[in-house]
């Protein structure tokens, strides 16, 4: 078995950055809608990159997180968003990311 397959690389998913290349491609659609189905135990029909990551100006500044709106085989609309902590403003930007979501169906 070649080595690059057998060991860790050492790259988390969950990293803006690691998370956007991964997924954000339009191409790559296909993966993101089986791993996101796979992971939330769901069958999603469709997921597209909502907002591109975008590299913070200074050292210190947060990026800005890749959101994925899908749907769901039952037509539901979803907004995933991978979260490492709990910041203090987690709630009032899941209601907003909410908000957002169903005003954008109306």
């Amino acid at each position: 078995m070649d080595r690059f397959l057998s060991e860790p690389i050492g790259i988390d998913p969950r990293v803006d950055i690691v998370f956007q290349h991964l997924f954000a491609d339009p191409a790559r659609e296909a993966l993101r809608i089986d791993f996101l189905s796979a992971v939330l135990g769901l069958q999603l029909t469709e997921a597209t990159v909502e907002s591109p990551l975008n590299l913070a100006t200074f050292a210190d500044a947060r990026t800005v997180v890749v959101d994925v709106r899908a749907k769901d085989d039952q037509g539901r609309a979803l907004h995933i968003e991978m979260q490492r902590r709990a910041d203090a403003g987690l709630p009032q930007r899941m209601l907003y990311s909410w908000a957002r979501l169903y005003a954008h169906q109306l």
